[in-house]
């Protein structure tokens, strides 16, 4: 609206006319009709001089009303273009990941290859193909960036991370080896009793292996029904903390890190539902002379209703085992390679279709008879 009356001929042309007019209007009313026969006899000089006074206030009033209507109008204009620019950004992102997803839809399925051309009908397909069809695409997506998107997450400060909440559950699960695999914590010598003994003595082999900063015990004296993990966030809260070596070896450990390696893990083996095996989730830290090691490794099943609904969700269609690796530079500033692999895994071929045997048979390797993983392949 402003910048329409800025622009109108009205606005533009009324500071020029407007001295014109008032000094018109009050040579009218200064005659000696109204003010009196000698009014301007005797002091000709006052009358012209209000004249002229009050027509330059509302030239001047007029001129500084313009530039402000101006510089409100400049301010919507750039405002409205900054919007138009915004908008324009996010279609191209939106067109940007439809092209992947459709570039991904049409390499989706690896059997397909291997059966004769024809036509597809979409329309035959059920509604639970056409959604898992679509989570594989968009699992696809998400493969193709999971290194990039777990580096983030690591880069992330720890207070932002649910390390607090992981830990103390994922602790009796953690263990601490030597270059050639010789175990350094915890010790056989010394019981832990509960997860908070753990943390703490996980903390001073830390600590004292790195000269590194210890986890006051304050933070570990659990107030009666406190949980320890919300001492822990009062920790990892405290300024100052990520120049911990410990502190950024554990933002490695927890199970945010897991997800961009787990849609990785979804599009080489092509399945959307999976279910954990119970204590299957296990993490193992390697100390070597130049490098650090963070190993999580997990088991996990496809169960058999997944491709029969008549079928209990007991029975284990597809077992497999793998495992997530990242490598650190020795104090742990730089993540210097990261390895997402199915380590092993088992088919059980009287619970799938024959296509579906044959394709997992393909993908995962060391693979066993029997729809189990063998426990000892458990952690590796």
């Amino acid at each position: 609206c402003f910048y329409v009356f800025r622009s109108s001929l009205f606005s533009f042309f009324l500071p020029f006319f407007l001295p014109f007019f008032l000094s018109f209007f009050f040579s009218f009313f200064s005659s000696s009709e109204y003010f009196g026969s000698n009014t301007s006899a005797k002091s000709p000089g006052l009358v012209q001089t209000v004249e002229w006074f009050i027509s330059f206030f509302f030239l001047l009033y007029t001129t500084l009303s313009m530039s402000f209507f101006d510089s409100v109008s400049q301010f919507f204009v750039a405002a409205s273009e900054d919007l138009q620019a915004a908008l324009d950004e996010t279609s191209k992102g939106w067109e940007e990941f439809v092209a992947d997803v459709n570039v991904v839809l049409t390499e989706l399925d690896p059997l397909a290859v291997e059966e004769e051309e024809k036509p597809q009908n979409n329309s035959s397909q059920s509604p639970q193909e056409t959604r898992e069809q679509a989570q594989l695409a968009a699992y696809a997506v998400a493969a193709s960036k999971w290194q990039s998107n777990l580096r983030a997450v690591w880069a992330q400060e720890a207070r932002n991370l649910p390390i607090h909440i992981d830990l103390p559950r994922l602790i009796g699960k953690i263990r601490v080896l030597s270059s050639d695999g010789a175990p350094l914590w915890p010790s056989s010598e010394v019981e832990l009793k509960d997860e908070l003994e753990k943390i703490v003595s996980l903390f001073e082999f830390l600590s004292a292996k790195w000269e590194d900063i210890h986890l006051p015990a304050f933070y570990l004296e659990a107030q009666k029904g406190e949980e320890v993990s919300s001492r822990l966030e009062t920790f990892f809260q405290t300024e100052g903390i990520e120049e911990s070596i410990t502190v950024r070896m554990l933002k490695a450990v927890h199970q945010k890190m897991l997800f961009p390696a787990y849609y990785q893990i979804k599009h080489i083996l092509q399945i959307a539902q999976t279910n954990d095996k119970a204590n299957a989730w296990h993490v193992d830290i390697v100390l070597g002379a130049d490098f650090v090691i963070v190993k999580h490794s997990k088991a996990q099943i496809i169960p058999s209703w997944v491709y029969d609904e008549s079928r209990s969700e007991l029975e284990e269609a597809v077992s497999f085992h793998w495992a997530l690796t990242m490598t650190f530079n020795p104090t742990i500033t730089e993540m210097t390679d990261l390895s997402c692999d199915v380590i092993s895994g088992a088919v059980n071929d009287s619970l799938l279709p024959k296509e579906k045997a044959e394709f997992f048979k393909s993908r995962i390797p060391g693979l066993s008879v029997e729809a189990k993983v063998p426990e000892e392949e458990v952690r590796l």
